[in-house]
């Protein structure tokens, strides 16, 4: 597994634990974790059905439309456990890591915003 979330993430093979979550420490969203969860799923004949792609992944460009998002991330370790079972179950539920992302959104808003609020300044004295 650690091989594969290696190729994946671009994250040396020594430097990954089982405990390290895919998205929050080793910076898989949107395209790469889809490519590792297809690529684990073939390789080991999973049945991923009964996953939320959008409640442990963030996309790499837009909004976070999920409300759960946050409270389930995937680490390696949950990876190897699910190859274990056979098919996909949710993660422990997380509520500090879930706080820490909120935080994370509210600050790319705010700085939305005001990136927003410095075009429309500019365009108007521009203009």
């Amino acid at each position: 597994m650690k091989e594969l979330v290696s190729y994946h993430s671009g994250v040396k093979f020594g430097d990954i634990s089982s405990e390290m979550y895919l998205e929050g420490e080793l910076g898989m969203t949107g395209d790469d974790a889809f490519e590792l969860i297809e690529d684990i799923e073939k390789l080991f004949n999973l049945d991923l059905s009964a996953l939320d792609f959008n409640l442990h992944f963030a996309p790499e460009t837009g909004r976070i439309d999920n409300s759960e998002y946050g409270y389930y991330p995937v680490s390696v370790g949950h990876l190897i456990e699910v190859c274990k079972q056979g098919s996909w179950f949710l993660p422990d539920r997380n509520p500090v890591y879930y706080q820490k992302f909120k935080r994370a959104i509210l600050v790319q808003d705010v700085l939305t915003i005001g990136i927003f609020s410095c075009v429309l300044v500019a365009v108007w004295l521009v203009v």
